[in-house]
């Protein structure tokens, strides 16, 4: 849904992100709500007078869910992506007291996948990452195991040569003189030895409402595949991603396909900047919006880019998916 938000910043009056129903109280004193009025989805304590909420939650992090809310102890369970924005965690406060802070409930760094009981008394959590496959447990609200649901699968791992996904960090290209902070996943290859150089396969997607790299586990993919055949495997979002804001968003908007291709170009002299990457031989591969970002990177960095493969891309805006073709 498009349109202007009122915010304080005229920097996110772009488009309106609508995320999730909000949750009346029984007692209709009000309702919970997420909003990005501040830049980041958080959380709200709206009053049914139309005065001015009451914001339950702070900092440069999303909201990226409401679990539960239990009217007889005040308080609403929430997963946010903390303690980095690759990360996922439940945490809980009491939406009644103005004086309360939010409690870590999940302490495991990774990502936490919440399903909670309608009377938040318990729930099961799905945890990974990156070097962990998921294991689903059963917890009381306050964070204690109670038992194992579904055990870890270390088949894969046990089995086969994973090779380790790397979660690393570099800054790049920001607005005006400043700089952002981009996040990558890096995967080398079999038998690598950083004194020889290696061709890379550069998977990108770089789309609206997509958020790709995360400290969650991947296992067997085709990714491995390529590592296992001598390829440096890359992937980092850009801006223009979820996960990050409503700052880290909007930069594309008018803009589609430019400001996502500037970054990636940045992802790319990173890798380079390693020492073992081959720049003769650099590929990229993509779906549907990252079709769209294979093509135009083939194109407008061919300088760069060697071969790809563009999967069902967006090649004419035209008559595509507003969610997209407003922005």
């Amino acid at each position: 849904m498009t349109g202007v938000q009122t915010c304080a910043l005229p920097i996110y009056e772009f488009w309106v992100n609508v995320e999730g129903n909000p949750i009346f109280l029984p007692d209709s004193s009000g309702f919970l709500w997420t909003s990005e009025r501040t830049g980041h989805r958080h959380l709200y304590s709206f009053g049914m007078n139309g005065g001015k909420p009451r914001q339950l939650t702070q900092g440069e992090f999303e909201v990226s869910s409401i679990s539960c809310v239990d009217p007889a102890s005040g308080r609403v369970f929430y997963v946010t992506s903390q303690p980095t924005p690759l990360d996922r965690r439940l945490e809980t406060i009491n939406y009644r007291d103005p004086a309360d802070t939010p409690r870590v409930v999940t302490e495991k760094k990774g990502s936490h996948r919440i399903s909670m009981g309608p009377a938040c008394n318990y729930y099961l959590d799905n945890h990974s990452d990156v070097s962990t496959p998921p294991e689903t447990t059963l917890h009381s609200s306050d964070g204690k195991q109670i038992a194992v649901y579904r055990p870890m699968d270390r088949t894969s791992i046990e089995n086969y040569d994973l090779r380790p996904v790397e979660l690393v960090s570099f800054d790049g290209p920001g607005q005006g003189q400043s700089r952002t902070r981009f996040y990558g996943t890096l995967i080398k290859p079999a038998g690598f030895d950083p004194s020889k150089k290696y061709p890379v396969m550069v998977n990108v997607y770089g789309g609206p409402h997509a958020q790709d790299v995360l400290n969650s586990w991947d296992g067997m993919n085709l990714d491995q595949v390529y590592a296992q055949n001598g390829y440096v495997v890359w992937q980092m979002d850009n801006r223009g991603t979820q996960g990050r804001g409503h700052e880290f968003e909007t930069p594309v908007f008018h803009k589609l396909g430019e400001i996502e291709m500037a970054d990636q170009r940045a992802g790319i002299e990173y890798l380079l900047s390693l020492g073992f990457v081959d720049r003769n031989r650099i590929g990229v591969r993509g779906w549907s919006y990252g079709g769209f970002m294979t093509a135009e990177l083939l194109l407008r960095a061919s300088d760069m880019f060697r071969a790809g493969f563009a999967g069902a891309p967006v090649t004419n805006w035209r008559n595509y998916d507003t969610i997209y073709t407003e922005r």
